[in-house]
């Protein structure tokens, strides 16, 4: 009993290093994004090349070297964030508005790259993100394809139970 015991044991922890080893993909509307800079995960914060990402979403970057300010925006939204704080601003394109908000991780640099916590970013700029687990991979979709694909999808499923 002691020896099936230590078995498991072993395998599951075998599993556990080998998961943690295994690099983590980005899949952005359907298509890997390979990048430069591995990814990261920082306080249970899965941290992406901004640059990289938020290009691949049709987003302009800029980066202030003097203030380590990173502006991303796409036609919807403007976002403001700089190395080390916590701190966001976000604005809203069509009515202005902007709001400060405050996330658990901040942005860093790595290998002259900055890193930002992928989920709260891309769904500010509204799109949609998911964690795949088992293949330890990020999706992100644009939202309005998400909804689309969603209401083709509902559409199926009312034809097939007409």
């Amino acid at each position: 009993m002691l020896i099936v015991l230590l078995l498991v044991f072993n395998l599951g922890v075998n599993n556990v290093y080998a998961q943690e080893l295994s690099p983590i993909k980005i899949l952005i509307n359907g298509e890997e994004l390979k990048t430069d800079v591995g990814v990261e995960v920082v306080n249970e914060r899965t941290m992406l090349p901004l640059r990289a990402v938020f290009e691949k979403m049709g987003c302009k970057v800029d980066w202030n070297n003097d203030t380590k300010q990173i502006t991303a925006s796409n036609d919807k939204y403007e976002m403001k964030m700089t190395i080390s704080s916590t701190s966001i601003e976000r604005k809203n394109l069509s009515t202005n508005e902007t709001n400060t908000i405050v996330i658990d991780q901040a942005p860093l640099i790595k290998e002259s790259r900055t890193l930002v916590p992928v989920r709260f970013v891309a769904e500010s700029l509204d799109k949609v993100v998911y964690w795949d687990n088992n293949a330890r991979c990020v999706i992100i979709h644009d939202r309005d394809m998400y909804e689309k694909s969603f209401k083709d999808l509902n559409n199926l499923v009312k034809l097939l139970n007409v």
